[in-house]
């Protein structure tokens, strides 16, 4: 384990338990506490420091000096996300409205009147990443109920506050929309979590269960998800 954490430049303390069904990270004062089930293996210790790496790094700049979460403007030159790739925002002047993703950027055309103009340029992009998410989360949703064998009653998409799906006792299963900026494997993994509610509608082992057996590293997304979480955010 001590040859394990030479690797990293970070001060790390690792610790097993069979208290944790999941792992997790805090920063204390002086290094970083990484709590993990007694069954997780070195390697998949590794790979986890190395999903978090950046935000570790993040943290330790935060923990110096104090910074402001910027929200988006809507400006050229900023960056979106779309499954997990980032494009540079770039506004060009057209006859009609219109987005289409090109070499690494997201091309959005306006009038010439409201090529400046923040809120309709959010609203188009909106309007584009709403579009994008019904129907990537719609194919994703039908892939996984075959081969979990379940069928939701409905679908929805829409955009929560503080939590990126939802499975109702009825059985309607909601996204937030946002979502689709996160990496496939991410989807993968909030899409197969709420159709395992449709058979366990609670979080206990056997809920646990079902979910590892479609993603068996599900706890290493789930906590990417937990810290990347702002990254995906639309303001």
């Amino acid at each position: 384990m001590n040859k394990l954490l030479e690797k990293f430049h970070f001060p790390i303390e690792i610790i097993k338990t069979n208290r944790q069904k999941t792992a997790s990270i805090k920063l204390k004062k002086e290094f970083f506490e990484i709590r993990v089930p007694k069954h997780v293996s070195n390697n998949q210790i590794k790979d986890l420091i190395i999903n978090w790496s950046s935000w570790m790094n993040k943290k330790l700049s935060e923990s110096k000096n104090y910074s402001i979460l910027q929200t988006n403007k809507y400006k050229n030159g900023e960056k979106f996300s779309y499954l997990g790739r980032n494009y540079i925002l770039k506004i060009n002047s057209g006859n009609t409205t219109s987005i289409k993703l090109q070499s690494g950027f997201f091309h959005i055309f306006v009038k010439e009147q409201d090529i400046n103009n923040s809120d309709v340029i959010k609203l188009l992009l909106s309007k584009w990443y709403i579009n994008h998410a019904q129907n990537y989360l719609y194919k994703k949703t039908d892939l996984y109920s075959k081969i979990i064998n379940v069928q939701p009653k409905s679908i929805r998409i829409k955009k929560y506050k503080s939590k990126w799906g939802s499975c109702s006792s009825n059985g309607n299963i909601s996204y937030s929309w946002p979502i689709i900026m996160s990496p496939i494997k991410i989807i993968d993994y909030l899409v197969v979590h709420e159709l395992c509610h449709l058979i366990e509608h609670n979080h206990s082992n056997l809920f646990w269960q079902k979910v590892q057996k479609y993603v068996p590293d599900y706890i290493f997304r789930k906590q990417y998800m937990n810290l990347n979480s702002k990254n995906w955010l639309f303001d």
